[in-house]
């Protein structure tokens, strides 16, 4: 069965997003080891840097080519998706707690049809519509379990979970053309370089320096590096190169939390039955929506079409 271009570009999304969901494992792993939000937010993106860096190195250093106007958008971009995004939602955490963190984050879809609507003129379809309606109960439903109890708001903390939003919105809508001029590969080693070094803004590099790099730390470093962050997002990237839509993509990759949840429940014996389960079936339930709704809405006008 041959899958068409953007079918596959959102498999890629979706695959991508399963990748996101696992960061929770590793942080949680490292923070018993005391190391800081803001450091594991250095490391993700100086270590898949590397990782992409001696890649391309041995591989192909073709990739490691591009121009100044390339160079400029990817830096706004790592700013953006990796220094800018990872201190908003780590303050977000610090500022109410991790569940209310999540919620506010799964605020990106509404922002992505916004802005896909206006600089991409992106259809607003009713599918669409749903689908983001579906998906973003799912988030909630998942993370809190149904319950407003656990979550905690104040202004701060809602403006930071708020940022978070619009910094991980941001990400689909820049590299929508970024992919249609470099490589993927290009995109996300430089990307990750310059979310390096802007997180340096963020830390004290003397306590880099403090760390106990131990087998288990450095085995976790280089996973929260890997698999949530490298793989991630190159995934990601690899999608938009296929030119679909911002608005899709952005509600497809929602099954990282339906991932994170699953994740918790394997390796922390987290609660998932009851509400999560079916917040996680909605979030399902999304992606099929999004993939198919408006095809089934078409094969239904042509068929009325037909008959008269």
């Amino acid at each position: 069965m041959n899958c068409s271009p953007s079918s596959k570009g959102y498999f890629f999304v979706a695959i991508s997003g399963a990748f996101f969901g696992l960061s929770g494992i590793f942080v949680e792993s490292l923070s018993v080891y005391n190391i800081s939000t803001p450091l594991m937010g250095f490391f993700r993106p100086f270590i898949s840097f590397i990782l992409f860096l001696l890649y391309l190195l041995f591989k192909n250093r073709e990739y490691l080519k591009i121009d100044g106007k390339g160079l400029l958008f990817i830096a706004l971009l790592g700013f953006v998706s990796q220094t800018l995004f990872n201190r908003f939602y780590f303050s977000t955490i610090e500022k109410t707690t991790i569940t209310t963190a999540v919620v506010l984050l799964y605020t990106a879809p509404i922002f992505v049809i916004v802005m896909a609507r206006i600089l991409y003129k992106e259809l607003l379809t009713l599918p669409k519509i749903v689908a983001l309606i579906v998906s973003v109960s799912g988030c909630f439903l998942t993370a809190t379990g149904g319950s407003l109890e656990v979550l905690k708001l104040n202004s701060t903390g809602l403006l930071f979970g708020l940022g978070a939003g619009f910094a991980f919105a941001l990400l689909p809508i820049i590299s929508k053309n970024l992919t249609k001029r470099y490589h993927y590969l290009t995109i996300a080693c430089y990307t990750m370089g310059f979310g390096a070094l802007f997180s340096l803004l963020f830390i004290n590099p003397r306590e880099i320096l403090l760390i106990d790099y131990n087998a288990k730390v450095l085995g976790n470093l280089i996973a929260l590096a890997l698999f949530p962050n490298a793989l991630a997002y190159l995934f990601y990237t690899i999608g938009m190169s296929y030119d679909i839509q911002s608005s899709k993509a952005s509600i497809i990759n929602t099954v990282e939390v339906p991932v994170a949840v699953f994740t918790s429940y394997i390796f922390f014996r987290e609660d998932i039955f009851g509400v999560k389960l079916l917040g996680i079936l909605l979030v399902i339930l999304s992606v099929v929506m999004i993939e198919y709704g408006e095809q089934f809405l078409l094969s239904m006008q042509k068929r009325e079409k037909s008959i008269l």
